[in-house]
């Protein structure tokens, strides 16, 4: 599966390079529980997307910059008029060998045509 074929409300399984460190924060479950929580740039030759991980994964998907991982049983939901990807229950990441996705800049200059586009687009409304 390619980014751009990522609907919301659905299980993932994909294969991005790690563009940005995942920027912590601190957040309550559901439940009340204390959580940490962090999001990263991720993304392919189709289009980039936030990937939220938690607890330990924050800090270690920053040691991944520039690599490329596998996300198995991923979600993706839509918030704020964007798609976040997240692990789904019992879902993982993990590194794996593939030089064939773009480059980190070229990844971010897709992302931010598309976020450019859709604020425009927001603007018009």
């Amino acid at each position: 599966m390619k980014v751009s074929e990522l609907k919301p409300n659905s299980n993932a399984t994909v294969r991005v390079k790690v563009c940005t460190e995942a920027i912590a924060r601190k957040v309550q479950s559901k439940k009340g529980y204390p959580l940490t929580v962090g999001t990263c740039l991720v993304g392919d030759e189709t289009g980039a997307i936030e990937f939220s991980v938690f607890g330990k994964d924050v800090s270690n998907i920053g040691k991944n910059v520039a690599k490329v991982i596998d996300i198995k049983d991923g979600w993706v939901k839509e918030w704020n008029g964007k798609l976040q990807l997240s692990l789904g229950k019992g879902g993982t990441w993990e590194v794996v060998d593939d030089k064939t996705l773009p480059t980190i800049a070229e990844i971010k200059q897709k992302y931010d045509a598309t976020n450019k586009a859709a604020g425009e687009d927001e603007a018009d409304e």
